[in-house]
């Protein structure tokens, strides 16, 4: 077999691999918006990496990759962030969970080395300029329909599963990353505008149009951030550098300063009517280190730092940040919601690797940036005149993707896209030629490869993939009520021997908290049969994960259901007072360690002394809606409904709000009880707008119709802050 034929093939496996952004099956995997992406692109490039390496073992027999070298400033920068990669994993807090991640990310270390070959491959299978720009053509195609995408979920927010969010996600699973890739689409595209000709220069225009549209329809004010910089940085290069003509230089520099002007002016008036009228306007204007996500942010990135301190060389690991944040806990997170209590990540890769990685990662991954501002200086001074373009659109990207990453995390797409770019400057560097290749590689040397590739295709992604799909068939069971099958088939996924089980047990266990009381009022021995298999499930996951905290207040959820509440286990109140103990070490300070108290007391007949507790908890901080909904569901555990109310609406005075769907559905109910019913009305369709529920919607339209009282769409409209 022609050599030719078989770097062909490489190629159009890259080509496949580029189609990831687009995956989403949400009818056949949980969290569908990951699993199928980092199966599909890891089998990708296994396939392309088992190729590649019997080229590169033929080159060198004959001698025909000297043009192609191997060590380059960003390779080497690559490779040391990958050195401190995997010495962080084996040497980190938890080294299971920095080596595999969760189910939810999937981004553990045996994700990320799958980047790091697909750099390689690329940088040995592009070696001419139409190659690179053929496979811009085709990633920048697949970025076109990921933003077109999300332009139809701005106009139809219901489209492909956005649930009617004014933030799309289109296929990507969150507004920030499509944010992201759109500043990839925006400046790779405008490089190669200006290098290009005919429609293939027309057709960079048009995806960074697209890229630009995906950062606009994606609403993130980092990705704003990060585009805005980028082009100053652009703008100022250009005039210092004295490119074009004076005249232009003078405009450019007139646009600075207007953009300065209005910028203020943005800020000056950002309560006006008109800022607030423009979403995109108004998120910018009214971007804050004090305020809503940004102040948890910033909380986030001081946990960071005290846990950077606690280890500062390699830091806790890979995807270790979730320790640290548990250990270092700050009470204030809740004042901004439930949701933002669990924090995994920093949601900076700055913060998030100085705490991970340490100073070693957060040095080498900051090399790299530095690596790849050299090797575009260096492609510049080479011709300036040719050159500028790249020199500073492939900057400005740089600056870009910079800025954003401050505020997040990376994810599955904005990693093929930065490493792509990457291998990009690389080949720019090293200004390789085309080489012609005409020897003949055997068949037989193909075949261990390709046995490798497909056997790690088998173990890593096949396992996974039908350990998930099987999760989810579990969970439609127990939806539409088939508990007895739904347990079988609970069974089978360990069967797949997925390195997730960790994670499908814990699911399972959580589901059966919500389904067990249900069973246990038809059948106690099918209920008993499930807190057993669940009880073993999450134990299964403390073993693994000792030091997580939200495994033992799983644990201890399902033992007062089930374990007191129902089946009056012996020894299962002790079992519990025992774990709360363990959560107050492993996370001082979190409240949902003192609700789970509460909780307790209340369930074991210490009624009294639960609501003095929820009391005492509230009035340490009274801007948090946890504590006021804490209070009420005890006052409702004690049918004291006529305290309910006057709790929750002191909790709406102070403009708190209900963010967690249990929450909102309790409150709903709380006001329709006692016959307030727009109030009722409002928390219903809170309720479904966060979770889809048809059944939540069918209540809301039901007594909607009943009461002949529309919808409110906020509180103002009917909600007396005054009374």
């Amino acid at each position: 077999m022609k050599d030719s034929v078989l770097r062909k093939i490489a190629k159009y496996l890259i080509y496949f691999s580029f189609l990831t952004p687009l995956l989403v099956l949400p009818s056949l995997f949980i969290f569908p918006y990951v699993v199928p992406k980092v199966i599909f692109f890891r089998s990708a490039i296994l396939l392309a990496s088992g190729v590649t390496l019997v080229l590169y073992l033929y080159s060198l027999k004959s001698k025909k990759d000297s043009k192609n070298k191997l060590f380059t400033p960003i390779s080497v920068s690559l490779a040391l962030f990958l050195l401190s990669l995997i010495v962080s994993t084996f040497l980190s807090f938890d080294w299971y969970r920095s080596l595999w991640d969760t189910q939810e990310r999937m981004l553990g270390l045996s994700t990320l080395v799958f980047y790091f070959v697909f750099f390689f491959v690329i940088k040995y299978i592009f070696n001419s300029w139409k190659e690179w720009r053929d496979a811009f053509i085709t990633f920048g195609g697949v970025g076109v329909l990921v933003s077109l995408i999300g332009i139809i979920q701005k106009i139809s927010p219901n489209f492909l599963y956005n649930r009617g969010s004014d933030r799309v996600l289109s296929t990507l699973g969150n507004p920030i990353y499509l944010g992201g890739f759109g500043l990839f689409l925006l400046f790779a595209g405008l490089l190669f505008f200006f290098k290009e000709k005919g429609w293939v220069k027309w057709y960079s225009a048009t995806v960074s149009l697209f890229g630009f549209a995906s950062i606009i329809t994606s609403g993130t004010r980092g990705s704003l951030l990060g585009m805005f910089t980028g082009f100053i940085f652009i703008a100022v290069l250009y005039i210092i550098l004295k490119q074009g003509r004076q005249k232009t230089r003078n405009i450019i520099l007139g646009i600075l300063i207007l953009g300065s002007v209005i910028g203020i002016g943005l800020f000056t008036f950002k309560d006006t009517s008109f800022v607030k009228s423009v979403s995109t306007l108004n998120r910018i204007a009214h971007i804050s280190p004090f305020e809503g996500t940004a102040k948890t942010r910033l909380m986030a990135w001081d946990v960071a730092v005290e846990g950077w301190k606690e280890k500062p060389i390699i830091g806790w690991g890979p995807n270790n940040y979730y320790y640290a944040f548990n250990k270092h806990y700050n009470p204030e997170f809740l004042t901004f919601g439930f949701q933002e209590t669990w924090f995994d990540n920093a949601h900076s890769v700055l913060f998030n690797t100085l705490a991970t990685q340490g100073a070693f990662g957060l040095f080498s991954y900051l090399l790299i940036f530095v690596a790849s501002g050299f090797c575009l200086w260096k492609v510049y001074k080479r011709n300036e005149e040719e050159e500028v373009f790249i020199f500073l659109f492939g900057s400005g990207f740089l600056i870009a993707h910079f800025v954003h990453n401050l505020f997040v995390f990376e994810n599955i797409t904005s990693y093929i896209y930065f490493f792509f770019f990457l291998g990009f400057l690389d080949f720019l560097f090293t200004n390789n030629k085309k080489e012609e290749y005409r020897h003949n590689v055997s068949k037989l040397a193909i075949i261990p490869s390709l046995l490798l590739a497909l056997t790690g295709i088998l173990f890593l992604n096949v396992n996974v993939a039908g350990a998930n799909i099987t999760e989810l068939e579990v969970r439609k069971l127990m939806t539409s009520g088939d508990n007895e099958e739904s347990l079988k088939k609970y069974e089978e996924t360990f069967k797949w021997k997925s390195p997730y089980q960790y994670d499908i047990s814990w699911d399972f266990s959580t589901d059966v908290l919500y389904v067990i009381p249900n069973i246990y009022s038809y059948n106690q021995e099918i209920a008993r049969n499930f807190f057993d298999v669940a009880v073993s499930g999450i134990e299964s996951v403390m073993v693994q994960y000792p030091n997580d905290v939200r495994a033992v207040l799983a644990y201890m959820d399902l033992m007062r259901s089930g374990g007191i509440v129902l089946f009056e286990i012996p020894g299962a109140q002790e079992d519990v007072l025992e774990k709360l103990k363990l959560a107050e070490e492993l996370s001082p300070r979190r409240q949902q360690i003192e609700y789970a108290k509460i909780t307790f007391l209340a369930g074991t007949g210490e009624v009294d002394e639960a609501i003095k507790m929820a009391q005492e908890t509230l009035s340490r901080n009274e801007n948090i809606a946890e504590a006021y909904y804490q209070l009420a569901r005890i006052y409702e555990f004690n049918k004291q409904h006529k305290e309910i109310l006057p709790v929750l609406d002191a909790a709406i005075k102070r403009g708190l709000v209900f963010t967690d769907p249990v929450h909102q559905i309790f409150v709903a109910e709380s006001y329709e009880f006692e016959g307030r019913f727009e109030d009722a009305l409002y928390w219903y369709n809170m309720a479904y707008t966060s979770t889809g529920n048809d059944r939540i919607k069918f209540k809301r339209d039901e007594l909607s119709k009943m009461t002949q009282k529309p919808v409110p769409q906020s509180l103002e409209e009917f909600f007396n802050f005054n009374k």
